[in-house]
């Protein structure tokens, strides 16, 4: 399930030389987020990393395969009402046997909500 243009709005783009900044905006009214959680809804995490997956393919110009998640630290939760406008900082490095290291950081001004680290392998 794609979710760019119905979860998430891509707002802001920003490309560095291996890392590309990108400010998002939450769709609050998604039906996700009436079942995660009813009356207090929190991005999931399955979610955020979809969102990764969606913006790596953007950016490779392939789709991709999840390999690996490597790691994954949650700071704080993501409430779409309360703050709406992420920040994620996404860096791509390609590594041996055609796999690309990938590290993305979610946040909302200076609090970093979630940090991934994943491996992801473009498909044929």
């Amino acid at each position: 399930m794609q979710l760019l243009h119905s979860f998430f709005q891509i707002t802001e783009k920003t490309s560095l030389a291996e890392e590309t900044k990108y400010r998002i905006h939450l769709n609050a009214a998604h039906p996700i987020y009436a079942d995660h959680f009813p009356g207090n809804p929190i991005t999931p995490g399955v979610c955020m990393i979809q969102i990764i997956k969606e913006l790596v393919r953007e950016t490779i110009g392939s789709d991709l395969f999840l390999r690996k998640i490597v790691r994954v630290r949650y700071h704080q939760v993501i409430d779409p009402v309360a703050t709406p406008d992420v920040e994620l900082s996404i860096q791509i490095l390609p590594q041996e046997d055609n796999d690309y290291k990938i590290t993305a950081i979610f946040s909302t001004g200076e609090q970093k909500c979630a940090q991934f680290n994943l491996l992801i392998q473009p498909l044929p």
